[in-house]
This record gives C-alpha cells, sequence and structure tokens, in this order.
C-alpha cells in the first residue's frame, strides 16, 4: 500500500505550526479549491496501489496533529507537533517484534 505524496506534504505543510516563525505569516489567504473532472489515480506510476483514505488536520494552542486515516477508520499515518516540548512524533501502523531503532542526529 502505498500513500499519496501530495497529502503527505499538505501534512508536513500543516505541521509547520512547530516552527518559531512570526504569526503574522499564517494570516496568508487560503487559495480557493478547484475542481476537476479528471478521476482520481487508483495506483501509483509503477502500479503499487494507493492507500484509500483522508487526511485529517487539527490545530491546537500546543501544537498540531495529521492523521492518515484508512476507509477502515484505523490511523494508517499520524504526525504530531508538540510546541511545548518543541517536539515532532511520526507514528505508522504495524506490528513489529522488537522496538525497531531509528538514529536520529
Amino acid at each position: 500500500m502505498r500513500l499519496r505524496p501530495a497529502p503527505l506534504l499538505f501534512a508536513a505543510t500543516a505541521l509547520a505550526a512547530c516552527s518559531q516563525q512570526a504569526d503574522e505569516q499564517a494570516a496568508a489567504p487560503m487559495p480557493t479549491p478547484s475542481l476537476t473532472t479528471q478521476p482520481m489515480p487508483t495506483q501509483a506510476a509503477d502500479g503499487t496501489p494507493l492507500a484509500a483514505g483522508e487526511w485529517l488536520v487539527e490545530e491546537t494552542g500546543n501544537g498540531a496533529s495529521a492523521r492518515f486515516r484508512e476507509q477502515g477508520g484505523a490511523d494508517a499515518l499520524v504526525l504530531v507537533c508538540d510546541r511545548a516540548n518543541r517536539a515532532l512524533s511520526l507514528s505508522r501502523a504495524g506490528t513489529t517484534t522488537a522496538a525497531p531503532a531509528v538514529p536520529t542526529r
């Protein structure tokens, strides 16, 4: 299953609220959405299927979060920004037998 890159970029942009930039930049006008007659693709260019679901974005006084929820109602991917702790967490649905090591620098 493959996630669409455009929603990932949208979620990453939504989580930019974690930055310490001035709030007046956030007051930029939102672009007007445009309708298209082209159907949404169901597979990537290499033939792998795309994940069907929706992005849910929420902003709070303490940060922001973006969730990709599959059609079955389960969160497949969650990005959370915690401003107070200056932390960004990424969670992905799945199972494992041991905690994976993720190096950070």
